[in-house]
């Protein structure tokens, strides 16, 4: 119910305060779609990208620091499907 103006400016001012509480830069996880459709760059440039996008040998998304490659992996000892990343080594996480 918001534009894509309110909800950039409403996530930078949400960032930058968990980014000052904690004093680490969080973690933006969403679909590759909905980076592309709602996010500014200013913000997917400034913090790192956890991008969800299933069924393709790797993101459309440059940039990604973590990839959701899949909802359905079995994991010995987890119960049902779970989701399985993969994270880029050397990207300053």
């Amino acid at each position: 119910g918001c534009t894509r103006a309110m909800l950039n400016e409403s996530l930078a001012i949400w960032l930058e305060t968990v980014e000052n509480h904690y004093h680490r830069k969080p973690i933006i996880y969403a679909s590759d779609s909905f980076l592309r459709d709602n996010l500014s760059t200013e913000l997917t440039a400034r913090y790192p990208i956890w991008v969800a996008h299933y069924g393709v040998e790797s993101p459309i998304w440059d940039g990604w620091h973590c990839w959701q490659f899949t909802d359905k992996a079995v994991v010995r000892g987890a119960e049902g499907k779970v989701d399985l990343s993969a994270v880029q080594v050397g990207n300053g996480l």
